[in-house]
């Protein structure tokens, strides 16, 4: 499982992103929101997950992978969306944490980078 609070990227404005996401679409919950601008991307379908050790070696809270990858559908203001994501954990304190998120349908949103704030977590199953 990865997990991230608050954390943010910029491309002229902020993101702000909160995730509860497992490396199994079988295992539950899951959960994805972005907002930025006067937007909001709530997923409600985990459709494809998968967890890959890089050789970043996050070592608190130990886990065997540090990129999590995924698709899933959800709304975004409202109407249909899809979206697709890659979250690094790059170790504590976060300061190196990357993120990517690629949304279209009722919003658009194509955004990666490092984080200015926060810090995304793998954590072993």
């Amino acid at each position: 499982m990865v997990t991230g609070t608050s954390t943010r990227v910029t491309t002229g404005g902020t993101i702000t992103q909160g995730f509860k996401l497992h490396c199994s679409v079988a295992s539950l919950p899951n959960s994805l929101q972005v907002t930025w601008a006067k937007n909001d991307f709530r997923l409600t379908q985990l459709e494809t997950a998968s967890c890959s050790n890089d050789g970043m070696s996050p070592k608190r809270p130990a886990a065997s992978f540090d990129v999590h990858q995924g698709t899933g559908s959800g709304l975004c203001n409202g109407l249909a969306a899809t979206a697709s994501w890659k979250f690094a954990d790059h170790g504590e304190p976060g300061t190196n944490d990357t993120v990517e998120i690629h949304i279209t349908g009722g919003c658009s949103l194509d955004v990666s980078g490092k984080l200015q704030s926060g810090n995304i977590q793998a954590h072993a199953q």
